[in-house]
């Protein structure tokens, strides 16, 4: 496995309030990332990739989650998750015509570029899980084998 998603651990006081995070780490051992959502019906997931944070953000009525990526601020660049359900989207880098970066079906997470640098690859993974994660969250939906199906997603 090249992953795992650890999950904190629920009390009888646990609330949303507290702001659950997701921890992200390679098999190495280091984390890579950290999700953190302030309600299961929100506007905004918080991402933190390799140390750096950003706010994916819900567009007015549509399953659209847009963000600046950590690793390009002040650039102009935009990526967007268009989710056709909780489980099954599209990652396009607007500033770039509407290029698709990547593709969630389900728990496979699908790279559509090559040769993108192991940082882009991170915040594509962190931004994709948290999608996933949230849609579990509301729906029951469970990550199950996400780790090891994202194992070929980053190998390359």
């Amino acid at each position: 496995m090249i992953m795992q998603v650890l999950r904190p651990q629920r009390s009888s006081a646990w609330a949303l309030s507290q702001r659950p995070t997701v921890t992200l780490v390679k098999a190495n051992g280091i984390v890579f990332g950290h999700i953190r959502f302030r309600s299961i019906s929100t506007s905004a997931i918080e991402l933190e990739v390799n140390d750096r944070s950003t706010k994916m953000t819900r567009e007015d009525f549509e399953d659209r989650w847009c963000f600046e990526p950590s690793f390009a601020r002040g650039t102009g660049e935009v990526w967007c998750w268009e989710m056709e359900s909780d489980t099954r989207g599209v990652l396009r880098n607007l500033r770039k015509r509407d290029w698709v970066l990547a593709r969630l079906n389900g728990e496979e997470l699908i790279m559509e570029i090559q040769g993108m640098s192991d940082v882009e690859y991170d915040e594509i993974v962190v931004s994709g899980v948290s999608l996933v994660e949230k849609g579990r969250k509301g729906s029951g939906f469970s990550l199950g084998g996400f780790g090891d199906v994202v194992e070929a997603a980053m190998r390359r």
